[in-house]
């Protein structure tokens, strides 16, 4: 009673236990070492980041990349386990017992009523162990059918993680384009901000020491701020380019690295396929429809599981035992069985369950029918936004080549004091802008090429590996067939290095 009582105070402590929160040190530490953890998972910058490269990154250092790639993993290993779940149940057990007093019994004869001397049959110090195989075939039939549904699960874990690689080279690509925009563009912006500042100043010293009417004086304030308006929100726009580049390869946001340098003639990126080819691609190669596929597997498996609970099961034992009771004449026995069992109420709920069954298999049909839709409207949309997206890229160059030509006069008209400050200014920053637009469509084709390709379901068969270099030229590889010249080729500011 004592040890009884010892017990249960021990238990009431442990369970009257407070979980202190972590200390600022702790979390401190977790920070750092997640840093650590971070940094150390990444290929050093040894050079200049090309698209290629970037992309290379992405798959290698990519957080939610990693992720998929874990959840993969977690799938497998559960469709390893639950086919261990196909095996026979085999239960070894050995235990010792004691009594603190002999397990003494009477008897009473029917006939006269007389009670015998009491008397036992049992030890008070036992050891007995066993060692029991038995196996359900009613069990061994659904357990393979959940095997087989976990397998197509981890079908759909890759599937999904198919998906989450184009989606990631696809934004990492138009990341890439606009941080290089950026790069080159803030290093025209900044200068061109300070000199609109300081016109600016100038321009209210002018309308304080009155050298002007006020009129004009205000209104060529009001210009200047409408300039300066507009440079900021440019600088705005480029401002998180290069943080999401980074987010999108893994890598902490201030971390330092250069992207490609910029160069002359860069072709728009070309489409070797036609668009029936691109759509009988696409209803192929997708992930969505391959992954409503194994959906539509694991369905009908619930189905044939439903069907197999309204049979009986047949449970086969085998058990070999052993008990050191000295008042046993054998020692050591082995025990054989066959049982039948039936769950009755089985059969009062399976209709609805077949029936449930079955209308999550029309479920998944329709999906896929559905799918199968949008994933041709997909393809469709995809090639006319590609289409749409390099006759604006052309109408932005264009725009871009008559805003330089503009300024380069009024720098001309500017020098012989033909034409005032303000107008220069005016026209640099619309070449700026003009610029910037130009940029961003071209990163805009590149993405819907990308989108095009993701589209048709096209995905790059990456090796399993963690060299960058390796990783680096199978991506190009890949993609250099769409990003070969179109015809006829268009001129840029930069072009493509990996």
């Amino acid at each position: 009673m004592r040890g009884a009582l010892l017990v249960c105070a021990l238990c009431l402590g442990v369970a009257g236990c407070s979980v202190a929160s972590l200390s600022p040190e702790e979390r401190r530490e977790r920070a750092d070492a997640d840093a650590a953890r971070l940094a150390a998972a990444q290929a050093p910058f040894t050079g200049p980041v090309g698209l290629y490269q970037a992309m290379a990154r992405a798959v290698m250092g990519n957080l939610d990349q990693r992720t998929r790639l874990m959840e993969v993993a977690v799938a497998d290993g559960l469709a390893d386990a639950a086919t261990f779940e196909l095996l026979p149940q085999a239960v070894a057990s050995r235990g010792w017992t004691r009594r603190s007093n002999d397990n003494a019994s009477t008897s009473k004869t029917l006939s006269t009523g007389a009670l015998s001397e009491a008397s036992t049959s049992e030890d008070r110090n036992r050891i007995t162990s066993q060692l029991a195989v038995s196996w359900n075939v009613l069990d061994f039939g659904i357990s393979w059918l959940k095997a087989r549904q976990n397998a197509n699960r981890t079908l759909i874990a890759e599937e999904q993680r198919r998906k989450a690689v184009q989606t990631l080279l696809q934004d990492t690509r138009l990341a890439w384009g606009k941080a290089v925009a950026a790069e080159r563009l803030t290093a025209e912006i900044d200068p061109l901000i300070a000199r609109v500042r300081t016109a600016l100043d100038s321009a209210r010293s002018i309308e304080t020491q009155r050298l002007q009417s006020p009129i004009q004086a205000l209104d060529y304030q009001k210009q200047l701020l409408e300039i300066l308006r507009q440079l900021l929100a440019l600088r705005r726009e480029l401002g998180s380019a290069r943080i999401d580049l980074a987010n999108l390869m893994g890598v902490p946001p201030q971390t330092p690295f250069q992207l490609a340098p910029f160069g002359e003639i860069q072709p728009l990126p070309a489409v070797p396929l036609d668009l029936d080819t691109l759509e009988a691609h696409a209803l192929l190669d997708r992930p969505e429809l391959r992954e409503q596929d194994y959906q539509a597997r694991i369905g009908a498996d619930e189905t044939r599981k439903a069907l197999l609970r309204l049979l009986p099961g047949f449970e086969f034992s085998r058990s070999n035992n052993y008990d050191s009771n000295s008042y046993l004449t054998h020692h050591s026995w082995a025990d054989a069985g066959l049982k039948l069992t039936w769950n009755m109420v089985n059969m009062l709920s399976a209709p609805a369950a077949i029936g449930l069954a079955r209308d999550q298999e029309t479920l998944a049909e329709t999906r896929r029918l559905a799918l199968h839709v949008a994933v041709l409207t997909q393809v469709n949309v995809a090639w006319n936004r590609f289409g749409m997206a390099r006759e604006e890229f052309v109408l932005a160059q264009s725009l871009a080549e008559v805003d330089d030509r503009i300024f380069r006069h009024s720098q001309a008209a500017q020098q012989s004091s033909a034409q005032s400050e303000l107008e220069l200014i005016r026209n640099e920053a619309s070449r700026a802008v003009s610029r910037l637009r130009n940029d961003l469509a071209y990163s805009e084709v590149q993405a819907a090429a990308a989108a095009l390709r993701v589209s048709a379901g096209d995905d790059p068969d990456l090796p399993a590996t963690d060299d960058l270099g390796v990783l680096t030229r199978a991506l190009r590889r890949h993609y250099q067939p769409w990003d070969l010249p179109a015809a006829p080729p268009a001129r840029v500011d930069w072009e493509v290095v990996s």
